[in-house]
């Protein structure tokens, strides 16, 4: 037994060492600068990734005004990542078929029934039968602040939603240009009994210094009044002068935040940026957002005095693109 729990510990570890890079600790900078570009050179040889390198900060995008300048009907998969490496976000409408989007909505609501009576932030797995299939999850109750909870659902990829698996897992195949298998699918359903304070929940940040990719898929019509997710369009490029500043600047402002028990501010001010730049991705049912989080991000706020709720589902694959796959690279 020990044996085993020492082979488990060693895998683990490889997993944590060759995982994809991170932001900095906060730590030696120096070290973190030395790695990064490391990592951003390894990015310049890679098919997708490199088009999001930029030798000098990028001013010529235009303005986006709102969510439907980002919102495309062409789901050819070159023009959806042409359109991603442009804007570092995308909404697609109508993303799957009737049979497939009514079944995202038929789990939602299963898992609404199911783990509704969660509270005080507890967690919970269990077996539950939805769609005529037996199927494992794991929930918890989280409190983001006075205003706002979620429940977050873990669970493998169900055979009813598995066609739509095939094809999320095909668009990841384009952007890291290596095969990519969900292991697990996330859903997350937000309730906000009333206008929202400040806090960590909607603070605007980055995820990565390197280009990443999640994919964001909506069973129903996300408002204004619903929290939208929001996105800085132009702000996913990398490796101009001054951006390593950046990433280190707006990391130190949290953890600074932070240990004085504040909330930490936007990244955006790190960036250059401002709130006005954010543009909330109000969306139709059916629709997947595919966003870039290396580029500035975060959920918008609930406003309305009356209860609102926000149902998403999450495609993250970060683990089974890592350090190795970059250094690959390298030898192209």
């Amino acid at each position: 037994m020990q044996k085993i729990n020492k082979v488990k510990k060693s895998v683990n570890k490889i997993r944590e060492i060759s995982s994809f890079p991170s932001l900095p600790t906060g730590g030696d900078n120096k070290s973190f600068r030395f790695f990064a570009n490391y990592w951003l050179g390894a990015v310049k040889r890679h098919e997708v990734m490199q088009e999001f390198f930029k030798d000098e900060k990028i001013s010529w995008l235009p303005k986006v005004e709102s969510a439907k300048n980002l919102t495309f009907t062409n789901h050819e998969n070159s023009q959806i990542i042409k359109k991603l490496t442009q804007y570092g976000v995308v909404i697609l409408p109508n993303f799957f078929d009737r049979k497939l989007s009514d079944n995202f909505a038929k789990l939602s609501m299963g898992m609404d029934d199911e783990f509704s009576h969660l509270t005080n932030n507890t967690r919970e797995r269990k077996s539950v039968k939805i769609l005529n299939e037996e199927l494992s999850i794991s929930c918890e109750f989280e409190r983001r602040n006075t205003e706002t909870h979620q429940h977050i659902c873990g669970l493998n990829p169900p055979q009813s939603v598995k066609e739509g698996m095939d094809i999320v897992e095909h668009l990841a195949k384009q952007f890291y240009q290596k095969p990519i298998r969900l292991k697990q699918l996330q859903y997350v359903h937000t309730v906000g009994a009333g206008p929202e304070p400040d806090s960590m929940s909607t603070q605007i940040h980055i995820d990565r210094y390197l280009p990443s990719v999640k994919f964001f898929y909506s069973p129903f019509a996300i408002e204004s009044k619903n929290a939208p997710f929001s996105y800085v369009p132009g702000s996913h490029y990398v490796g101009y002068p001054g951006f390593l500043d950046n990433v280190i600047d707006a990391v130190g402002d949290e953890k600074l935040a932070l240990s004085s028990n504040k909330i930490p501010k936007h990244h955006l001010k790190s960036f250059g940026y401002k709130e006005n730049d954010c543009v909330p991705l109000t969306c139709p049912p059916n629709s997947m957002i595919i966003a870039c989080t290396n580029g500035l991000h975060g959920r918008s706020k609930f406003t309305s005095k009356i209860e609102q709720h926000r149902r998403l589902w999450f495609f993250a694959f970060y683990s089974q693109f890592n350090k190795f796959d970059l250094a690959k690279l390298y030898f192209k």
